[in-house]
């Protein structure tokens, strides 16, 4: 009932029906401007239960948004980062989403920074985001996919959030655990996702001083 009451909202609906003969439906693909803002921010925000699908759809047609916009401007104006991304870093503060959902989360957040490196305020703003996408590094499964794919995509994250906000990630804890993620899955990663690593452990290492209690485990 969750898909149905997606699928028939006014606002949101990506797809419409044309009746070719009363048994019988045809889907065509609407307009992205066809989606209401508002109503996707509702759906980024919920997760409850059978909800959680509806989530996912969610983050799938927010990335589609940010990916195919040919208006940045635009595209901020009816998804604004001051709203929109804490909402998705929310969800990486919630301890029951699931992998496929947070590696959604990841690849939104990316498509944001892509656009506009002045995004990080807002994601280092959120208290335990960072710190979350650096825990998401010490859990990878590297033998199933999608965990494999969320622990790349945060590391895409950070690296983009270094750019700007190397001491917040530093603070999280995000230098042992890029450290460790590259010590431990180095060689089974993707070269550009190792590459992006190596960069995040190059601006974390300008953070560090000499009293640092981590600057023996970080040089083992």
């Amino acid at each position: 009932h969750f898909y149905k009451r997606f699928l028939e909202c006014e606002s949101f609906v990506w797809w419409t029906r044309e009746k070719t003969d009363p048994g019988e439906g045809q889907f065509q693909e609407a307009s992205m401007g066809e989606v209401d803002p508002e109503t996707l921010l509702e759906w980024l925000q919920s997760g409850a239960g059978e909800e959680r699908d509806m989530q996912l759809i969610a983050l799938e047609q927010l990335c589609m948004l940010l990916l195919m916009s040919d208006n940045v401007d635009r595209c901020f104006e009816s998804c604004p980062p001051r709203t929109f991304l804490p909402a998705l870093c929310r969800i990486f503060l919630d301890c029951a989403a699931p992998d496929q959902v947070l590696e959604v989360t990841a690849r939104a957040i990316t498509y944001y920074l892509d656009v506009s490196a002045e995004c990080t305020r807002r994601i280092v703003a959120v208290e335990g985001a960072v710190k979350a996408m650096c825990t998401r590094l010490e859990v990878v499964d590297l033998t199933n996919r999608t965990s494999r794919d969320l622990a790349e995509q945060c590391i895409k994250v950070l690296e983009l959030v270094c750019t700007r906000e190397a001491g917040s990630v530093f603070e999280a804890g995000g230098l042992t655990c890029v450290l460790t993620f590259i010590k431990d899955s180095g060689s089974l990663i993707h070269k550009d996702t190792l590459h992006s690593a190596m960069s995040v452990v190059s601006r974390l290492c300008s953070k560090m001083e000499p009293q640092d209690t981590c600057l023996p485990s970080c040089v083992e």
